[in-house]
């Protein structure tokens, strides 16, 4: 008995706080404290304050009564629950004159000719707006914590009524410049939006930016408390577009090293020196450099931007921590050495997109200069060859002689095919035409090329080898191949796992002395096109073509360091150490067939 009594006069408070005009011709329904509570409102004074109400109140279509079906159901309810329980005789008259004054009150409000439905809105944020509308001022509170002021953003911007809430603003958001930026309030984000807060809400759109990391997943924001920005946030596309920023500050962050490095690779790869003293060592130097800090911040081997997922603050950090040496810190470290090495380092500088906290403008991007890269052919490439090899990389298959080539030729295209790593478009015209020349043993066994030619295009038939020698053949330069890459690729390996350790023999400038040799290596194989790494069933030259070229990396070294690994002596060793590609098969094939010989001459004699 007590509990429904007080269930009645709790009904009957939140009725009140709920009554914005006595007289009022608006019947609204709130949920308030779980409970569904019936109040009153001035259609005037809603009308004024929003045009949504007014639509709602004042349609230009025939208006449906507002039905007090659920009410009565409520009633009904409320008298059964009443004839349930027991009580002193005082007690039920008290508790039937509060039924009779809650359900009279109701009655008289489904008399009411207009109706509108707040039960899925914020009872704390409607009592609050519906004051103002209603000029109960001094019910509107001076100040408004996070979940209310988000929840009164909610209705202002649902109801298009923001105009109404103009002289409350300047307190409740008194302390936006420090509360919008604490962690757990990105819907500071819709707050700001609502009222018209520009700057915080650019201050916070940036400080996501350059906070939130990416998951692997599904390409969500997680903010520093390891959460997820939910992807509903308003206003509408807002995480989105940070999303996008973000790949752009990503972008801009890492472009200039990443070209940068490019550009001394490509000059590697063309001859070009970019010290501006010619001085090849310094473009080592700075190379290696940016090769160390790259791999530092586990952004080498080159990622893409999409697969970035630490956010721009750490990411910005991390450059930041690149140390681009110089051949020698400033002129007069050597006596009689003058070169100022420090202004080869321009465009090396670590160029950092900070944000500009006067407007929320995309991250601008460096201006670099992109020249495409050409391609050179050599020299000594054979012209006719080159050109049947281009008309078929262009699918002009007219300018494809139609005919059996003559043996030179198909060695030709062999050797250009072998360089530039495009065996597979030509094969299709061995097999078809160009091998209809009638290849006896006579005219190609012996021959220089038989064996490429035979191997890679299969134009010479089988019989004309030793049983086993092509297989036997094929897998000793692969495991030779293997070794001499390895060289290189161990020294490699000695850089890149130890990130942080030094491995200069030397206690001064031991990182600037690691970063010339490993800047040395990487662009002498990326030259050689060993970079990166290839397998060795990939290295389609000889072994001795390949060691011969290895042995042309010039492995700079640091002014006094005794660091520099002596390539050529290793690549020797293992020249030396490769196996026979004879098999025991084959010397009992020549020991037979010389038994024979020296069988036939003795009969001779």
């Amino acid at each position: 008995m007590k509990h429904q009594r007080r269930d009645a006069a709790t009904a009957a408070e939140n009725r009140d706080m709920f009554t914005f005009d006595d007289t009022g011709d608006v019947r609204i329904l709130v949920t308030c404290d779980g409970q569904r509570v019936v109040g009153r409102a001035s259609s005037q004074s809603l009308r004024r304050a929003s045009p949504v109400w007014a639509k709602f109140l004042f349609p230009p279509f025939a208006r449906i009564p507002a039905s007090g079906g659920d009410d009565e159901e409520e009633d009904s309810e409320d008298e059964g629950d009443k004839d349930e329980n027991e009580g002193t005789g005082e007690e039920l008259d008290q508790q039937q004159n509060d039924n009779d004054r809650v359900l009279s009150e109701e009655l008289e409000l489904n008399d009411l000719t207009f109706s509108l439905d707040f039960t899925q809105d914020d009872s704390e944020s409607v009592r609050i707006l519906l004051n103002i509308v209603h000029l109960e001022f001094s019910d509107v509170p001076e100040k408004l914590n996070y979940e209310v002021l988000v929840n009164v953003a909610i209705l202002c911007d649902q109801y298009d009524c923001v105009k109404v809430t103009a002289p409350w603003l300047v307190r409740w958001l008194s302390d936006e410049g420090t509360a919008s930026l604490e962690d757990g309030h990105e819907e500071w984000l819709f707050i700001s939006w609502v009222f018209g807060r520009k700057r915080v809400f650019e201050r916070l759109a940036k400080k996501l930016m350059r906070e939130v990391k990416t998951n692997y997943e599904g390409g969500d924001c997680i903010l520093t408390n390891n959460t997820i920005l939910p992807h509903d946030i308003r206003p509408v596309g807002i995480v989105e577009s940070i999303m996008q920023t973000r790949k752009r500050c990503v972008e801009a962050l890492l472009t200039p090293f990443y070209d940068e490095l490019d550009r001394y690779m490509d000059g590697e790869m063309l001859g070009v020196i970019k010290c501006d003293y010619g001085n090849k060592a310094c473009d080592s130097i700075i190379a290696g450099s940016l090769l160390i800090g790259l791999q530092a911040a586990r952004l080498w081997p080159p990622r893409h931007f999409d697969q970035i997922h630490e956010s721009t603050n750490y990411l910005a950090s991390e450059l930041r921590k690149i140390e681009i040496h110089t051949y020698f810190p400033k002129p007069g470290t050597l006596e009689g050495f003058t070169e100022d090495h420090t202004k080869c380092c321009k465009g090396v500088e670590p160029r950092k997109w900070e944000g500009d906290e006067d407007g929320f403008e995309e991250p601008p991007l460096p201006i670099i200069q992109l020249h495409p890269t050409p391609i050179y052919f050599e020299r000594d490439d054979d012209g006719d060859a080159l050109r049947i090899l281009l008309a078929i990389a262009h699918l002009q298959f007219n300018h494809v002689p139609q005919h059996a080539l003559r043996f030179e030729m198909l060695l030709n295209l062999a050797v250009l095919c072998e360089k530039y790593n495009c065996f597979g478009i030509v094969t299709p015209f061995f097999q078809n035409g160009f091998r209809k020349r009638n290849m006896t043993r006579s005219k190609v066994v012996g021959r220089n090329g038989s064996l490429l030619l035979s191997y890679k295009f299969k134009c010479l038939e089988t019989p004309y080898m030793p049983l086993f020698i092509l297989e036997s053949i094929k897998k000793t330069p692969q495991a030779a191949v293997k070794a001499i890459l390895d060289i290189f690729y161990n020294y490699v390996d000695v850089f890149e796992n130890g990130v942080g350790v030094h491995r200069c023999q030397m206690k001064h400038d031991a990182q600037a002395c690691d970063s010339i040799i490993y800047g040395s290596l990487i662009m002498g194989l990326q030259k050689l096109h060993l970079w990166p790494r290839k397998r060795p069933e990939e290295v389609q030259i000889s072994i001795d073509d390949l060691a011969y070229t290895l042995k042309k990396i010039q492995i700079s070294r640091y002014p006094k360091h005794p660091c520099v690994p002596n390539i050529a002596k290793e690549i020797n060793d293992v020249l030396a150490a490769i196996p026979n590609p004879i098999l025991d098969f084959h010397h009992y094939h020549f020991a037979l067939a010389k038994s024979f010989l020296e069988a036939d001459c003795n009969e001779d004699v």
